[in-house]
């Protein structure tokens, strides 16, 4: 799988329904917050084993709006970021900005395409994957409870 910047994975773009993702990864390990129970947050698809997380938006029909990205074998751009070291990250992705850094934990950021580094104790851990906020309101705000 690869990572697409602003679209989700190559194989599974924001929008997509549950249905999709159970067409292609069949039933979550886990499910959170299942139907948006709790009335804020969105229901939560995690594949332990793919290395994935799949966030799917109650306000706009529980279509997929985040993904969550831990497993080494996901690509992005050619190279496969969980794993590498924090130089190794830069070295690939040399216009990345530190947003957070304490103790054991650093954030890099690349806000043109909304992709979020998580790194611990030095080594990245998560990418996260978000679409741009304006233009996903725009594409799927039709689809409005």
């Amino acid at each position: 799988m690869k990572i697409e910047p602003l679209q989700g994975l190559d194989i599974l773009k924001f929008g997509s329904s549950k249905e999709d993702a159970l067409n292609l990864f069949g039933e979550p390990d886990v499910i959170e917050n299942e139907g948006g129970k709790d009335g804020i947050r969105a229901e939560i698809w995690e594949y332990k084993e793919i290395g994935i997380r799949l966030d799917f938006d109650p306000d706009f029909n529980f279509i997929l709006e985040r993904v969550f990205v831990y497993s080494a074998d996901i690509s992005l751009n050619g190279f496969f970021p969980i794993g590498l070291t924090e130089q190794e990250l830069l070295n690939h992705y040399p216009s990345l900005e530190l947003e957070v850094k304490g103790g054991r934990f650093a954030d890099y950021v690349d806000n043109s395409i909304e992709l979020l580094f998580f790194l611990k104790d030095n080594i990245v851990k998560r990418v996260d994957v978000l679409p741009k906020i304006s233009d996903y309101f725009e594409q799927f705000g039709a689809y409005d409870n």
